[in-house]
């Protein structure tokens, strides 16, 4: 699944047309992708769940988004949810924003 979802993004003429993989291919569940077009500097954070895929467009400037091992956009779904990944997002929440 996610090796030949991985080559298409590979291959994918543009931005759009990644966004597009991201958004129709069900065998793609359970993952993140952190896209960036280098062109434009456009970037989304894509969270995937079988047919239910949730995008987020950050636009340079917003506050940093981060999250560990869980889902943040897609929240009518079950997860499990362990230490590390509590630990990750704890410490996350501690640091300070990034700067120039």
């Amino acid at each position: 699944g996610r090796g030949f979802v991985s080559r298409e993004l590979l291959s994918a003429g543009s931005f759009q047309s990644a966004m597009g993989v991201l958004k129709t291919r069900p065998m793609i569940a359970g993952h993140n992708y952190q896209m960036l077009d280098i062109k434009t500097g456009e970037t989304a954070d894509v969270e995937t769940y079988g047919v239910e895929n949730k995008i987020l467009n950050v636009a340079t400037g917003d506050a940093p988004h981060f999250h560990a091992n869980t889902y943040v956009l897609i929240t009518n779904r079950p997860q499990f949810t362990d230490w590390g990944s509590i630990a990750r997002e704890v410490r996350a929440s501690q640091m300070p924003p990034p700067t120039d």
